[in-house]
């Protein structure tokens, strides 16, 4: 039997009530003062189905959802349980502006000249943060065939 809701205008109570189908919509005597109270009717449903083992709103439009986001189809390769390919997509690769290749140059030019200090004073120190910051520009210029836009190391002058 459903579980319903009735409501009391004489002394504003909202009680429960275990009752068949069929009498829900009758008046019910109320719990506190015994005189007729009507049936309360939910302003929202929460109805769900089960659809692949996933529970699904109804009406179901076919689409899934992800951390409260929806998407059309669920996770169906490993990833992290925060992240769904249609949602967190890797941002496209732009490439370097002039600007910051001209900044990259002027910025391996001045560490250069510091390394070549320090290796003549035996002090040279190693700083994975900045190779790595470099790696991941050239990388980005890599990606972008952009990597002949940098300056010419050492060697012969670019053509």
């Amino acid at each position: 039997m459903p579980l319903y809701e009735y409501y009391c205008s004489d002394c504003n109570g909202v009680f429960e009530l275990l009752r068949p189908a069929s009498q829900s919509a009758a008046q019910q005597p109320c719990p506190e003062c015994d005189l007729e109270a009507k049936r309360l009717m939910p302003r929202d449903f929460a109805t769900f189905t089960m659809r692949d083992g996933l529970p699904r709103r109804i009406p179901d439009r076919g689409t899934y959802w992800h951390m409260g986001q929806e998407v059309s189809s669920p996770v169906d390769r490993p990833a992290f349980a925060w992240e769904h390919p249609e949602i967190h997509k890797e941002a496209p690769v732009t490439a370097p502006t002039s600007e910051e290749v001209d900044a990259f140059d002027h910025r391996i030019d001045r560490e250069s000249e510091v390394d070549r200090e320090a290796i003549a004073r035996d002090m040279y120190a190693i700083n994975p943060q900045r190779d790595r910051e470099r790696m991941q520009f050239l990388e980005r210029l890599a990606a972008t065939d952009g990597l002949e836009r940098l300056k010419p190391r050492g060697g012969k002058p670019a053509e």
